[in-house]
């Protein structure tokens, strides 16, 4: 199996090292190592090393062109790729003129291709014109489409795939870190006041200014905010904390290694994610996990998939409804939720579903 992704997040080497341990599977990453560093806004755990996976894992030789929404990765060399020697390829998009290259060789041997689609109806930056119509082709031309949940099949169904060649998963982190560390923390008394917690990059589309606004509005004298990340937002953001005179109530911790996340969600009461724009927001699975409530804006892929899981609160992307969610959660926060539903929601149980529908892929054609 050869998977195609244009980055290597941390979230996605779970499921690779699951599908790793049973199939033959090599991972080819289009971003390189230098511009993954120089973005500034995430951590060491999105450079991966080549080596120690179960899994190949190799960075390709590519040029790239900027864009509005991130750079457009050409394949130079073909080299390493070895299609020549794959059961089936993964496309980890559509939108990266790599992918038509693969695409186009996989067609011309032969091989069975499916892609790997997660983004929703509202994070679409396009709805009409010549990239929708492509982006249907190209959907349309595959043997399947892999989705990590409602949203993006939706999305993938609004492409004209049937909904017989999409596989749909639950988008998956490795939950363990969380597990464990409340579990060591439960014999920690309870703290005083209300806990809400932010993580994400601090940038627009994740609105921790408005977090900041409703948490402001709400708050009672022992509450306390902490806004876990970094980005361009991050002085404006200071320079708001100190106008509302909430100095001694937001902490900000910039950006935290799973480990330090986990603990910081361990001692927190309620994760706060209204984003205008998500393709899922997994900072939800990860709160969920440590057994926090978990404010959601509608606009977040994931919502279909969580709507009814136990301290699970939607909200508008909009300051007096996040304002009195936040206030909903606190006043029914009864302690941390025990065993959540999120925790069947594994990398194991996602990495099932691809291989199924890798296996129904690859084996159509004997049945025909």
């Amino acid at each position: 199996m050869l998977w195609i992704a244009a980055e290597p997040p941390p979230y996605r080497m779970p499921v690779w090292e699951e599908l790793g341990r049973h199939c033959d599977l090599d991972v080819v990453i289009l971003e390189s190592p230098e511009h993954l560093e120089r973005d500034g806004f995430r951590g060491a755990d999105w450079i991966p090393p080549t080596i120690g996976h179960s899994f190949g894992l190799a960075y390709a030789k590519t040029i790239g062109r900027s864009r509005t929404y991130g750079p457009l990765y050409v394949l130079l060399s073909l080299n390493g790729l070895r299609l020549f020697m794959r059961d089936v390829v993964i496309l980890g998009g559509w939108d990266q003129p790599a992918y038509w290259q693969v695409r186009l060789i996989s067609w011309l041997l032969g091989t069975p291709t499916l892609a790997f689609y997660e983004s929703t109806l509202e994070s679409m930056h396009h709805r009409t014109g010549p990239l929708v119509k492509a982006r249907s082709a190209f959907f349309k031309s595959m043997a399947g489409v892999l989705t990590p949940g409602e949203a993006a099949t939706r999305a993938v169904v609004a492409s004209g795939v049937p909904a017989t060649r999409i596989f749909e998963g639950f988008n998956a982190v490795d939950m363990n870190p969380f597990i464990r560390v409340v579990a060591e923390t439960q014999a920690i008394p309870s703290h005083a006041g209300h806990v809400f917690i932010f993580v994400g990059q601090l940038v627009e589309r994740k609105n921790p200014l408005l977090v900041l606004q409703a948490f402001s509005a709400i708050r009672n004298a022992e509450d306390r905010l902490l806004v876990v990340g970094e980005g361009h937002l991050r002085d404006q953001l200071k320079r708001r904390v100190h106008e509302l005179h909430l100095e001694d109530a937001v902490v900000m911790t910039g950006h935290l290694d799973m480990d330090a996340l986990a603990a910081h969600l361990a001692h927190a009461d309620t994760l706060v994610l209204p984003s205008s724009e998500e393709v899922w927001g997994l900072v939800v699975n990860e709160g969920l996990a440590a057994g926090c409530h978990a404010i959601v804006s509608r606009p977040c892929g994931c919502v279909p998939s969580v709507r009814g899981m136990r301290g699970v609160y939607e909200t508008d992307v909009d300051a007096d409804d996040l304002a009195r969610v936040m206030n909903l959660s606190r006043s029914q926060w009864s302690g941390r939720i025990g065993v959540p539903e999120i925790l069947a929601c594994t990398p194991e149980a996602f990495a099932t579903v691809i291989r199924a529908g890798i296996t129904r892929v690859v084996e159509a054609p004997a049945r025909s």
